[in-house]
């Protein structure tokens, strides 16, 4: 097997630092972009999904209460 040269190294060395940039770029700017309308819809659906998170969260803890004490 060859012994790796400077400028293999430094080759190498490049390439991974392009690999790790185009890896930061694409986690800070995202896969994707959206639309202004997209970004709306999705919003929503956040919001409604959070709305029935908390609706079940409420129920759960009140099936709970009953449970542990039937009086309530």
């Amino acid at each position: 097997m060859k012994k790796p040269t400077t400028d293999d190294i430094k080759e190498i060395l490049k390439v991974e630092l392009e690999k790790s940039k185009r890896h930061v770029q694409h986690y800070y700017l995202g896969p994707n972009r959206l639309s202004e309308t997209e970004r709306l819809k999705s919003i929503l659906k956040d919001e409604e999904q959070e709305g029935q998170f908390r609706q079940d969260l409420k129920q759960d803890y009140q099936n709970t209460l009953k449970e542990f004490n039937p009086k309530v």
